[in-house]
């Protein structure tokens, strides 16, 4: 797919207080301030229940004049590739980046060569994470979303 093709401002979309009104499908979905810029990029295989109570709305509604553009996808199966590939392109500035994993291979080995419990701890959360990443690339909710309910506190 040609993302060049994709102008998140010539797609459907509606004022972020109108909410209740999205379809229910599958899309990939975009936070647009009232100048145009691209705020947060997301994917949903139900556009209208993902809205219901998304975990960045106050932080859009705070901002004001915000508005919800979609790409529908016939094919849910692209959605994760498809959003992944639109937040590299576009950057949008509140999808919550990862450290590379030239960073994350760097604290691990400074962790490793210190005994303090909290860098053991925090070596053992980089190595969970690096380990997720194998599979697939995918943003810090995507994280948090696989890790909620497999660790044990």
């Amino acid at each position: 797919m040609d993302l060049t093709a994709i102008d998140p401002l010539k797609l459907p979309s509606l004022p972020l207080e109108k909410k209740a009104d999205l379809p229910d499908c599958p899309a990939i979905y975009f936070a647009i301030s009232g100048s145009g810029e691209i705020l947060y990029i997301g994917r949903t295989a139900d556009l209208a229940r993902r809205w219901i109570s998304h975990h960045r709305f106050k932080e859009l509604i705070d901002l004001g004049n915000v508005k919800l553009a979609w790409l529908q996808c016939v094919d849910p199966s692209i959605l994760k590739t498809l959003e992944a590939k639109l937040i590299y392109a576009l950057k949008p500035k509140l999808n919550e980046q990862l450290p590379s994993s030239n960073t994350l291979f760097s604290y691990l080995h400074k962790a490793n060569q210190s005994t303090s419990p909290i860098k053991i701890q925090g070596s053992k959360l980089a190595h969970a994470i690096l380990a997720a990443l194998v599979d697939a690339s995918c943003s810090g909710y995507d994280l948090a979303k696989r890790f909620d309910g497999s660790m044990a506190l």
